[in-house]
């Protein structure tokens, strides 16, 4: 199951935990459609793929979390390498393979624009 991150401490206590892993951060919220398609999405790659972390963050909170990464439109998925922001082109093709190859159709595969142009719904 992948951790739910409560707050920023909690989010960077797990970060340092990862180590050299890659991690994934899934910043979401409960209102958010595609936040809720993608959710089972996560789960099955958190559970097929030990050499990644996978982690949630709501966004509604742990606030001082979505602050910190300036996270204004849900879902979002921020990738850390050694305690850093990575892009994709930051990586290099040994470690996203075989993760990447199984990551990226899910992204791909999801409508997000459900959330509106910042990412919220009216609730």
């Amino acid at each position: 199951m992948v951790f739910q991150c409560q707050d920023l401490d909690d989010l960077k206590d797990q970060l340092g935990k990862a180590g050299d892993k890659l991690v994934v951060i899934d910043f979401y919220a409960m209102w958010c459609g595609p936040c809720k398609m993608i959710a089972p999405k996560i789960e099955e790659m958190e559970a097929a793929m030990q050499n990644v972390v996978f982690l949630k963050v709501d966004v509604d909170e742990a606030e001082d979390a979505a602050q910190e990464y300036n996270i204004t439109a849900m879902p979002t998925f921020i990738l850390i390498k050694n305690k850093n922001k990575v892009s994709v082109q930051d990586l290099t093709l040994v470690e996203l393979e075989p993760s990447w190859q199984k990551i990226q159709p899910v992204f791909m595969s999801v409508n997000f624009s459900g959330c509106g142009l910042d990412g919220r719904q009216p609730r």
